[in-house]
């Protein structure tokens, strides 16, 4: 595994790499694009090493080269980010998802996409897929990890915001990533997002589901806080075209199932 900070809208996103691909190298024109890899957007924290091992796991699998990218703000840097007083627009969730389409027609016009979301990272997804019909991005398959797109202020978990997630049971693999979160300003652009994820995500955006739902799959938790199985009912009769099934994996599998998760990603990659 390979890293790099990316510069969007001021703002520099970690990009950690498996194959080989740099984004640097490829803009120095060190190297040709890929012909397909699979891109990550990840929950909330977007903090790209949380997802390490997930990834080993799914590289060992699938051979295929992987990014993934942080959100904006989300991963401790050296030099200084604009503030988010001044700047909200560019930490909000739209700000995300602006990001990520810029870097996307930047690094990866022309590749094939395969892309896998965890959390509001499918919400993202499904906004980036709208914005394929504009690009020359061709992206193949989404993957869809207990997917937060819709209603999030009236799910369970939603009272707890974002510590819930991360604040039981950290294995020590993860206690690196959890102290990036230590620092106030990291901490901050995170619950920013979830605050504004809150506000944002109400319906199910049936529009693009109706449109994409064949390149879509999925996974919901059978017993998440943030992604109930009423959501998951409501997709399915308003949904058909769209595959999504049941499982009984925590939303939070990057902490203790990422083996198992890495599995299940492979199998419908291939499917």
């Amino acid at each position: 595994m390979e890293s790099e900070f990316v510069t969007i809208n001021r703002v520099p996103l970690r990009i950690d790499s498996w194959g080989g691909y740099m984004p640097s190298k490829i803009e120095a024109k060190l190297q040709e694009k890929p012909n397909e890899l699979i891109l990550v957007i990840p929950g909330n924290p977007g903090v790209t090493k949380f997802y390490e091992k997930f990834l080993n796991h799914l590289y060992e699998l699938t051979k295929k080269p992987i990014w993934i990218m942080s959100h904006g703000g989300h991963d401790k840097i050296n030099s200084k980010l604009p503030s988010l007083k001044e700047n909200k627009f560019l930490y909000n969730l739209q700000g995300q998802v602006e990001q990520k389409d810029k870097f996307i027609e930047k690094y990866l016009e022309g590749v094939k996409l395969y892309c896998v979301g965890h959390s509001v990272g499918c919400k993202m997804l499904l906004d980036l897929l709208k914005k394929e019909r504009k690009s020359n991005v061709e992206i193949e398959k989404c993957i869809m990890l207990f997917p937060t797109i819709e209603r999030m202020a009236e799910a369970p978990n939603a009272a707890y915001v974002i510590c819930y997630c991360f604040c039981t049971g950290i294995p020590p693999n993860n206690i690196p990533a959890m102290m990036k979160l230590v620092d106030p300003h990291v901490l901050s652009k995170v619950f920013f997002l979830a605050d504004d994820e809150m506000k944002i995500i109400k319906e199910l955006d049936d529009e693009t589901l109706k449109i994409y739902g064949e390149k879509l799959t999925l996974y919901y938790g059978s017993s998440d806080g943030w992604t109930p199985l009423t959501y998951y009912r409501n997709l399915r009769e308003k949904h058909k075209n769209v595959f999504a099934e049941v499982c009984s994996h925590e939303h939070t599998f990057v902490l203790k199932e990422s083996k198992e998760i890495a599995s299940l990603v492979n199998d419908w990659l291939n499917a």
